[in-house]
């Protein structure tokens, strides 16, 4: 019972829902914290044999039950989502369900693996028997295309349905192409291990990135941008993973961990996120690199970086804040960046180059400046970081004291992105 009411944390999914489709909330009776300032909840939780959702924007679910059991249920855009305990010492019951759309097929899913395709009554109803000699997530969808990742894989284009990994220690490599919404789950991580997701472009989704359940460790998040996803990444009782070098901008919420520990998060961009990120294991996972003491940029953060703290804070201009701290809040970053973090030095200043071409300046300018840049690539490729810093160094200078021709803006974004770039390769 424990573990699964602490999954009311999916209430994170639901939540979202309910603000961005103002679905009146339904609140349960017992609540464990009150959240209710931050998500009007639009799901329920009960223990017992009848659980009914009569406000959803999506479909109005009814659930009845031979056993009792221990329900959270929830029904969101595309998908009737839902965990299910037992409650006594029997294995199964008859579950029943009544709200779908009449004569309509719908797939149904458990712990990630696709069960059973059926079609509704014509009064919308459907029964099955289910297992709850253990717990199990189940969703139940509309979406018939499921990618099943078994091995190594890499794209070649972009995706337009929900991946769920089969495997552990593979590698997905999304080659810099995108994985579009077709439903609530982006990648779909139940119990699995030492999985790297790097390179994809996730957009769209309910869940960008969804590690879950008991076993879900030592997996690496790294390279990815999570854009406009009601949650980026969300891990709930997954320890142990790494979330690096990723951009979460414009979605609802970041990054959530719901009883999730020893996690390291460091080298990431929180952009614009109405709720950059939620821990519920606060002090138990590093929101920085412990021995690199290097955190993560956050757009919203207020601090400077003027030295006037101890240790790593009392460098003024070393590209790590000095006040502020820890941020967002108490248990957080230590060490947040004043800069978007650049995963690739090379491919970082080959884009300024490309944005100050892109500027109308006079040739002149444009050639002098893009040269250093251009300069500090040919380092990094031959493996002279010190070089490279260098050239970059002797940009900022020329930028600072001689350029007049550049405008503020333009003046402040090269100074800007440059720093950063020295900061991502020092």
């Amino acid at each position: 019972m424990k573990k699964i009411r602490a999954a009311l944390l999916t209430l994170i999914l639901a939540g979202t829902f309910c603000l961005v489709f103002n679905v009146a909330p339904m609140l349960r009776a017992e609540m464990t914290e009150d959240y209710s300032s931050i998500y009007p909840w639009c799901f329920i939780e009960d223990v017992g044999t009848y659980f009914e959702i009569t406000n959803s924007a999506y479909l109005n679910i009814t659930l009845t039950s031979t056993e009792i059991v221990h329900v959270i249920l929830e029904s969101i855009q595309g998908m009737v989502n839902f965990f299910i305990e037992k409650n006594s010492s029997v294995t199964s019951t008859v579950l029943a369900f009544s709200g779908f759309e009449p004569s309509t097929t719908y797939y149904r899913h458990q712990d990630g693996y696709l069960i059973e395709e059926f079609t509704t009554d014509s009064g919308g109803g459907y029964a099955y028997v289910q297992d709850i000699s253990e717990p199990h997530h189940m969703f139940i969808s509309e979406f018939a295309s499921t990618l099943y990742i078994y091995s190594d894989y890499t794209f070649t284009s972009d995706i337009h349905e929900p991946i769920v990994v089969r495997a552990s220690n593979i590698v997905i490599d999304g080659n810099g192409y995108t994985l579009q919404a077709a439903g609530m789950y982006g990648f779909y991580l139940y119990g699995r291990s030492g999985v790297t997701i790097k390179n994809v472009i996730i957009q769209g989704w309910i869940c960008g990135i969804y590690l879950g359940w008991d076993g879900s460790s030592n997996n690496m998040i790294t390279g990815n941008n999570l854009t406009n996803n009601f949650i980026g990444a969300y891990l709930m009782w997954s320890d142990h993973n790494t979330i690096v070098g990723n951009t979460f901008q414009r979605n609802f919420n970041g990054i959530s961990l719901t009883d999730c520990p020893y996690n390291l998060i460091y080298h990431n961009n929180l952009i614009d996120n109405v709720w950059q990120a939620y821990d519920l294991s606060l002090g138990l996972n590093h929101w920085h690199h412990p021995d690199l003491l290097e955190g993560n940029y956050w757009s919203d953060y207020l601090g400077v970086d003027d030295g006037s703290g101890a240790g790593k804070h009392a460098i003024a201009g070393d590209g790590i804040g000095d006040t502020n701290i820890p941020w967002p809040g108490t248990g957080y970053d230590y060490y947040p960046l004043m800069f978007t973090w650049i995963s690739d030095p090379v491919k970082g200043t080959q884009e300024l180059i490309e944005t100050i071409e892109s500027w109308n300046l006079p040739k002149g300018t444009k050639n002098c400046l893009t040269s250093k840049l251009d300069e500090a690539i040919l380092l990094l490729n031959q493996g002279n970081v010190n070089g490279a810093i260098h050239k970059l160094g002797d940009l900022i200078k020329q930028v600072e004291n001689d350029r007049k021709d550049l405008t503020e803006e333009q003046r402040e974004e090269l100074l800007l992105r440059a720093r950063a770039i020295i900061f991502a390769i020092s």
